[in-house]
């Protein structure tokens, strides 16, 4: 469930941190969901200097609208 609500929330490329605070769990608890999206090919990560954005692949899109 927290793992959908993670894919469903990167509407715009976002950080775990910013991930964290909008859907008011651990970036902890975040930060896993986000390894197996990721290793799931759902989402791409892209560091920019210190901070790390992930956002949904084609594929992670297509899940996240239904289709």
């Amino acid at each position: 469930r927290n793992r959908a609500a993670v894919l469903a929330a990167l509407d715009d490329p976002a950080s775990t941190t910013a991930l964290a605070h909008r859907l008011g769990l651990a970036a902890s608890s975040v930060s896993s969901h986000l390894s197996v999206l990721r290793d799931s090919g759902l989402l791409t990560a892209r560091r920019y200097g210190h901070q790390v954005l992930y956002e949904r692949t084609p594929l992670g899109m297509a899940l996240a609208s239904g289709g």
